[in-house]
């Protein structure tokens, strides 16, 4: 592991490997992150720091219970591993995102009132957030023309037996020429290639302009 003194650790929980890339619990550089959407816009996010370091795990792994109380004890355990800050994020799987919103909250705010922490919501997953940018998706899969994309990414038609996070993985899989889900690879891909982050924002207003807020107000700072 490398020495970790003169880097800031911000520790990350997501859903899966698309969202995070591989899980670890030791300290991984990213300098310029090439695995996980949600470690990667993160990093953009915070103004692409060379001293930021992560430590990434799935929301599946922690403890059972509520999802405040999953953010309290994940607030306690980066406090206790001196982490520079935490980022939690899931997805609203069918939940109206300001409830989903509201428990992370609480779990948030409680304790350690000092220590930067994030929580958030991907509406329905996280693939809503890579179907905002047609050329990236062009040039990751070497497309001859631009796909069309869908008006609202948090809000694509129903499809019968399919729930919203399924609506959204075979749409991202329709745009990138593909019959079912895309793989994580190409997803960490596109999310690197997504050209304006306020086109992102404008396009996922419930789940990642409210989640870029906070990571703007709460973790950037941490690097200025």
């Amino acid at each position: 592991m490398p020495d970790t003194t003169e880097f800031l650790v911000i520790e990350i929980v997501g859903e899966g490997q698309t969202d995070i890339g591989p899980t670890s619990r030791e300290v991984v550089p990213v300098e310029e992150p090439t695995t996980g959407v949600l470690t990667i816009l993160v990093h953009r996010l915070c103004g692409s720091p060379a001293s930021m370091r992560v430590k990434k795990r799935k929301y599946s792994f922690l403890q059972r219970g509520s999802n405040d109380r999953k953010v309290a004890f994940q607030k306690r355990q980066a406090v206790y591993n001196k982490s520079a800050g935490l980022i939690f994020i899931v997805d609203t799987e069918g939940v109206p995102p300001l409830k989903h919103r509201k428990v992370l909250e609480l779990g948030r705010d409680q304790g350690f009132p000092d220590f930067p922490t994030v929580v958030g919501v991907a509406h329905p997953c996280i693939e809503s957030w890579l179907l905002v940018d047609s050329m990236a998706i062009k040039k990751v899969f070497g497309l001859a023309t631009e796909p069309v994309m869908p008006e609202c990414p948090e809000d694509l038609p129903d499809r019968p037996s399919l729930s919203k996070q399924e609506v959204a993985k075979l749409t991202l899989g329709t745009c990138a020429g593909k019959s079912g889900w895309i793989d994580s690879e190409p997803a960490w891909r596109i999310a690197a290639r997504i050209k304006n982050l306020e086109t992102l924002r404008e396009k996922c207003p419930l789940g990642f302009a409210a989640f870029a807020d906070e990571v703007e107000a709460r973790i950037k700072p941490i690097f200025a």
